[in-house]
This record gives structure tokens, sequence and C-alpha cells, in this order.
């Protein structure tokens, strides 16, 4: 389980990763941007919106949560990788299931945001075989290209936010800076393939 926090700076970094955290702010409200500021209209397809609430949203948490309360991780924050890989295969089927259903009825940029989401995590994924990503960077990154795509340069300033979670991720001891800089990146990375081959 966690450990207790001893020093003042050390709860305002356990606050901000957890306001950020990728098990519950950040994949909420990376949906919420997507279903209903992007170009899928909920009120044409509800199903389609409970479907990739469930399989995207509610079932990943729960994933998590039950393999957190069972003993299977140490800690909220999943810091042992070797831990990981469990976890996130179990995810990782949810959202293919999920991803199936986008496919069949979505529109064009609904499907690409989908997409990258699942090839997101697809990627942590296999990443956690061999190295410790950090979830906290890429989860938050993902939401913050989500809502630049969609609303343009008028919020790039929202990358700024990136800074207290890597100082936060650092103080905490959780990770080492090339870690937070490459979950920074991966999803620009993976946005790049998805828009070349779905755009």
């Amino acid at each position: 389980m966690d450990k207790p926090l001893e020093k003042p700076k050390e709860a305002i970094a356990f606050l901000v990763s957890r306001l950020f955290g990728p098990e519950s702010i950040m994949p909420l409200s990376l949906w919420f941007v997507i279903s209903f500021m992007g170009d899928f209209d909920w009120r044409e397809d509800p199903l389609l919106l409970a479907i990739t609430a469930f399989f995207f949203l509610i079932a990943p948490i729960l994933i998590f949560l039950i393999f957190y309360f069972l003993g299977y991780l140490t800690d909220i924050d999943a810091t042992e990788r070797k831990q990981r890989p469990p976890v996130l295969i179990a995810k990782q089927i949810s959202l293919s299931i999920g991803l199936f259903f986008v496919w069949m009825r979505a529109p064009g940029l609904t499907v690409q945001l989908y997409t990258w989401w699942y090839l997101i995590t697809l990627s942590i994924l296999l990443i956690s075989f061999i190295w410790k990503i950090s979830i906290h960077m890429t989860a938050a990154s993902m939401l913050f290209w989500a809502v630049y795509l969609i609303f343009g340069s008028s919020m790039l300033a929202v990358f700024i936010l990136l800074l207290p979670i890597a100082w936060a991720r650092l103080t905490l001891k959780k990770h080492e800076p090339l870690q937070l800089a490459f979950g920074a990146v991966l999803p620009l990375i993976l946005w790049g393939i998805v828009s070349l081959t779905l755009g």
C-alpha cells in the first residue's frame, strides 16, 4: 500500500498526482471531450455513448481498482513495472471491445481519437514489459492533445499543465526525467501515425 507522506511538498505533489491521475479524472475528461465536443453527436447514437463510457472509461477503472484492492499492486500508482502488464492486458481487452463498436458506428474524427487512445494504451502495455513510462504524463498529454485537436491553437497554453505533473512525479520519486519526457511525447508520435493512416 502507499507510504505515508512526510513533507508538505510531498503532500502537494501527491495531490497533483491524484488530480491528474490516469485512473480517474484524466480518462473521464478525455472521454467527455471526445464524446461531447468532437464530431460525434451522442443524441443520434446514445448506445455508442454508453458503449464507449463502459469499455473506455468504467471497465478500465474497475479493472485497476480490482487489481489494487486485491493486493496485486503495491501502490495506487503501480510503481513496480513488473506489476503493470497483467492490469494493462485486462484493460486492453476492454478497450478492444469498445474500439470495435467505435469503428462500426462512429464518424471520422471520433474513430481517429479512439483509435489513438487505443494505440497509446497498447504502446504503454508493450513498453511496460521492458521499461517504465510515466502513465500520468501520457494520460495528461492525451487529454491536452485532444483538447488542442478539437479546439485549435487557442488551447496550446493547456500544455503548461504538464510541468506541475512532471514536478509532482519527480518529487514523489516515481519516475526519471526521461520516463516523463517520453510519456509526454508518446501521444504526439502516435497521433502523427493515426492522422497519416486514418486522416
